[in-house]
């Protein structure tokens, strides 16, 4: 069966690079159809795609620290699609993340807006 999807779930994560404990977690959702095809239409330039998916599905985190040990605070922006407001991560959090991480973030959040294994079966 398939199942509709919904933004506001989150799937929590732990990047195969986070080597210290407490470890950070990052809280993480899918992608709709709207935003697929807006951060499809950046596929020639993947990075750019990359850091837009997780814009979309990062929707918070625990224990994100910066240099000094200080927790950063998740803040978010407002971005318009399709006629639909969304809140998106703030850019400066995006760039606080280190590229590696991003790059998997984006990726697990790409696999995860995909039919899984068991929705697709004939």
């Amino acid at each position: 069966m398939i199942t509709g999807i919904s933004l506001l779930e989150t799937e929590d994560f732990v990047s195969i690079f986070d080597k210290g404990d407490p470890k950070t977690v990052w809280k993480i959702s899918v992608l709709n159809a709207d935003i697929f095809s807006y951060v499809g239409s950046k596929a020639d330039k993947s990075m750019d795609a990359l850091i837009e998916v997780v814009r979309f599905g990062l929707k918070g985190f625990e224990n994100f620290k910066d240099k000094f040990g200080n927790d950063i605070k998740f803040d978010t922006v407002n971005k318009s699609l399709g006629g639909v407001d969304y809140k998106i991560v703030d850019p400066h959090i995006v760039n606080m993340i280190p590229v590696d991480v991003v790059t998997e973030l984006g990726g697990r959040i790409l696999r995860n807006s995909k039919l899984q294994p068991d929705e697709s079966k004939n």
